[in-house]
Order: C-alpha cells, then structure tokens, then sequence
C-alpha cells in the first residue's frame, strides 16, 4: 500500500474498452468528455468544488496503453 498526502485532486485512471462511433461524437464527445460530464457534477457541491477533477486516459485495446506504477501512485479510482 503507498502512503500519499492528502489532495484536492480526484485522480481517475480510465482504461478505454472501446472506440465511440465517430457519429455519435459531434452530440456527445468522446469519452473522456462523457466522465467528465458525468462526474463532474457529483463532486462539486456549490460554485466552488471541493475537489478537482483529473482523468488519466489509457487505451488498452487499440494501443495497449497501461499506467505506470508511478501513474497508479496518484489515482483515487480506475474505471473501465
């Protein structure tokens, strides 16, 4: 287990499954922007956030991109 100071800084590696369908892009965004949409909401609790939002974005099927130990350091969460 790593020991690390405390943060203000959500960390969220996101390991990518999959390609969106590039139609669906212009509507929605990529992926990432759909996390972000998504969580964005839930960790601001007035206009001034608690946390700030960072995403690692790793493709692992089309370009076997992985975090580094040093990478994994830092995330709060990994979501596939």
């Amino acid at each position: 287990m790593y020991e690390s100071e405390p943060s203000n800084v959500l960390t969220i590696a996101f390991l990518k499954c999959d390609k969106l369908h590039p139609s669906t892009i212009p509507t929605h965004g990529t992926y990432e922007d759909v996390l972000n949409n998504l969580l964005k909401p839930l960790i601001a609790t007035s206009d001034t956030p608690l946390l700030e939002l960072e995403t690692l974005s790793f493709d692992v099927v089309h370009k076997r991109q992985y975090p580094t130990e040093l990478e994994l350091r830092r995330v709060d969460a990994i979501i596939v």
